[in-house]
């Protein structure tokens, strides 16, 4: 038996166990093995395949399962700036940093006998359900990719209608995407995502008719709990979605739900509709201003197709609301654009989560922000497991400066969302917000090990990089970040990181081709404001941002909270800018 003492902690081989300020700290078996093989190699920089060679044993392991891990072991051992356990090397792996001894067994039982009787922190394992479960994606076993919309909108279905159960945690659309069934055993993958059961299937599809076949397993031991084979067509699509829905909460709790409380029974009756739906959010979720465009085309026809559609309705206000936060179109034209859609929408069912998401969403553009939490709440009461509310809902508490608050909001996220990228950029820029620098970086490294080359996430840690004046190392994220993704945001960041450097010529390089690019009904105004704050020149800032104040720009939702502001929060011409928002009044930098 070895004690390792580290800072505050101590972690015992033999009991493989960790103690934190008197409390034992609740890790999976996994993470403790990767803190374990971490400690062992301290001070040596230890890759990615080396982890996951001794901890899996070999066995295959997708590597982006690894940060999640570390992710973990940094909340838990309350990582932070003045207080380092494990450092990231970017491309390679991890190095365990903080000074390491080896104690008695005597400190340990020390130790132990004053333990409280509770977990340190409430995290991940702590909010769990009493059953949870993940949703593979179904294979689509002819692999037309014509048909990928189709496969891809059951298995959303199916984690949708399952997320409204109460009781059950759902692993998000996100982190199962990413999951190759295929290669890791539903044994390993249940402790990855630390759930108790895996539904699985596929389909084959045939002309019009098509074949779904779907197992629920138990992923502790594999054994087949239920399982159901379908023949069917489209039109049978929300049955079965509900059935297998139905089917599965009757399995895990030998109860019954209400059919009211599935979402698909609000949607459409008809197959046409929903086709044209689950192809619309197809496009969608790829997020380009082409294939938005298509995704609203889609919606239309949707909607063509049964005017009562309402989640066809709300996702091609999504549509409309994208394409003016990406600058596409104008605050005018959003409103006159969405104003007949949501007349068709206050007719149908409110009791929707999304449809008071929706709402949420254009009361924060309307700065009306107590008015959107009361919608956002109310999404999150009719479905806890809403990751739009928990993400709207962390929005508005951060532009308070309630911070932990809004944390606590993304951890919960993670909760069912551990793979997704998308989170740990969140918990990464919340705290570059929080001025909390070396775990901004941190998560962000997180993000970027889960998905390489994320042109946010590369510009957010250039944005990082800026604030502690490493501008060798914030130039080198923006290029990389614009090679990925040309955005006018890094285009700005990279004229900042110039005029801070005193190389004004190269900052007014980047000025103009930004200003080449937008015009004032397109919005990124702020951009251009961040950047001639950066020159010194505030008359053409404070235009930038009334510009943007016109055109009712997201990220003015930010003045409270963005550090990039700091320098001009005190000046009467802000404090009137952030009354005029609506934002609470900043008491402190």
């Amino acid at each position: 038996m070895r004690v390792y003492k580290f800072r505050d902690c101590l972690l015992n081989t033999a009991e493989r166990s960790v103690i934190k300020e008197r409390q034992h700290l609740d890790l999976t078996t996994k993470t403790f093995d990767v803190l374990e093989f971490l400690i062992e190699n301290a001070g040596k920089v230890v890759t990615k395949d080396e982890i996951l060679g001794h901890v899996w044993n070999g066995n295959f392991v997708e590597e982006s399962n690894l940060p999640v891990h570390i992710s973990k072991l940094r909340r838990f051992l309350s990582e932070s700036r003045d207080c380092r356990f494990i450092e990231t090397v970017q491309g390679t792996g991890y190095r365990f940093v903080a000074p390491l001894q080896t104690v008695d067994d005597d400190e340990w039982q020390a130790a132990s006998s004053a333990t409280r009787g509770f977990p340190l922190v409430q995290s991940v394992t702590d909010i769990k359900a009493s059953h949870s479960i993940a949703v593979l994606p179904l294979q689509n076993e002819g692999g037309d990719p014509e048909m990928e919309y189709l496969v891809d909108g059951l298995t959303e279905g199916l984690i949708n209608g399952l997320s409204h159960v109460p009781g059950l945690r759902v692993i998000a659309r996100n982190t199962v995407f990413r999951v190759d069934d295929t290669n890791l055993a539903l044994k390993k993958l249940g402790e990855l995502l630390e759930v108790s059961h895996v539904l699985t299937g596929r389909v084959r599809i045939s002309g019009e008719e098509f074949v779904v076949s779907v197992e629920l397993t138990r992923a502790g031991d594999e054994t087949q709990v239920w399982g159901r084979r379908y023949c069917l067509v489209v039109a049978d699509l929300m049955r079965v979605q509900e059935e297998v829905v139905f089917s599965v909460v009757e399995s895990l709790t030998s109860s019954k739900i209400r059919t009211s409380r599935f979402p698909a029974n609000s949607l459409t009756q008809d197959a046409e509709s929903y086709r044209l739906y689950l192809k619309g959010r197809y496009f969608l979720e790829k997020h380009s201003s082409n294939d938005i465009y298509k995704a609203v085309d889609l919606f239309n026809e949707s909607v063509l197709a049964d005017p009562r559609n309402i989640f066809s309705h709300v996702e091609k206000v999504e549509c409309y609301r994208s394409l003016h936060a990406y600058g596409y179109i104008s605050y005018e034209d959003f409103l006159q654009l969405t104003k007949p859609i949501l007349d068709a929408i206050a007719i149908g069912n409110q009791s929707l989560d999304v449809v008071q998401i929706l709402y949420c969403d254009l009361k924060m553009l309307e700065w009306k922000f107590s008015e959107a939490e009361r919608y956002c709440r109310r999404a999150l009461a009719i479905n806890t497991n809403c990751l739009k509310g928990r993400f709207r809902y962390s929005d508005i508490l951060l532009q308070r400066r309630d911070f932990s608050a809004a944390l606590e909001q993304l951890e919960r996220i993670m909760i069912i969302d551990p793979l997704s990228p998308l989170i740990y950029k969140r918990i990464g820029r919340l705290f570059y917000m929080m001025g909390e620098y070396d775990k901004a970086i941190a998560f962000l490294n997180d993000a970027l090990e889960l998905e390489p080359g994320n042109y946010e996430s590369l510009a957010l840690r250039g944005v990082v990089h800026t604030e502690l004046a490493h501008f060798r190392e914030a130039l080198k994220d923006f290029e990389e970040s614009l090679r990925a993704q040309h955005h006018a945001e890094t285009i700005a960041m990279t004229g900042v990181v110039y005029a801070r450097q005193g190389n004004r010529a190269k900052a007014l390089e980047m000025l103009k081709k930004l200003q080449s690019e937008l015009t004032i009904n397109t919005g990124h105004s702020t951009n251009l404001a961040h950047l001639f704050l950066a020159l010194g020149d505030k008359t053409e800032a404070y235009e930038c941002l009334e510009r943007s104040y016109a055109q009712h720009e997201p990220d003015l939702r930010a003045l409270t909270y963005d550090r990039r502001w700091i320098p001009v929060r005190n000046e009467a011409r802000f404090k009137s800018l952030v009354k005029r928002v609506g934002l609470p009044k900043i008491e402190r930098n």
